[in-house]
Parts: structure tokens; C-alpha cells; sequence
């Protein structure tokens, strides 16, 4: 379950970061949300909207997999101790 909770949590991280670059880029500048993401796109192109991408996904498997691990041990204790 830890390995699905890394590869889940890598994933989402992958998926999300276009809008976390445009979120951090609208809070930083003085601008709508069309005018940061055709500069971005002008600018840097795709590779600019997965700025950060590949560290995004390291902390987010990780946390996954942390997170699902614990809980599948937990959940396990647990069911012993209530006897089921």
C-alpha cells in the first residue's frame, strides 16, 4: 500500500504543478490569470508550467507513501486489538 501511495501522491504532484506555478506567478505579479499563463507560455513554453515539477513529486510520494504505510499498520494493530 506505501507503493501505491507514492506512485498516487507522485502523480498528483505531476498533475497539480501547472496550477501551482500559475497560483505562485498570479501572487507574485500584478496580473490576471490569462495574461500568467500566455507569459509563461511565451516565455519558457511547457517546460515552464512544470517548474518544480520533479521535486513536487518527490515530497509528495513520500508524504504518500508515509501517509498509506502508516495507516496500513495502524489499521492492522488496530484490528487486532479489537479482536476482528
Amino acid at each position: 500500500m506505501a507503493v501505491t501511495g507514492s506512485v498516487s501522491g507522485s502523480f498528483a504532484g505531476f498533475i497539480v504543478t501547472p496550477f501551482d506555478v500559475i497560483k505562485t506567478k498570479l501572487m507574485t505579479q500584478n496580473a490576471s490569470t490569462s495574461e500568467v499563463i500566455s507569459t509563461i507560455w511565451k516565455e519558457e513554453g511547457i517546460k515552464g508550467m512544470y517548474r518544480g515539477a520533479g521535486i513536487r513529486m518527490i515530497y509528495l510520494g513520500v508524504g504518500g507513501s508515509a501517509f498509506f504505510g502508516i495507516y496500513e499498520q495502524l489499521k492492522i494493530k488496530f484490528s487486532r486489538y479489537m479482536g476482528q
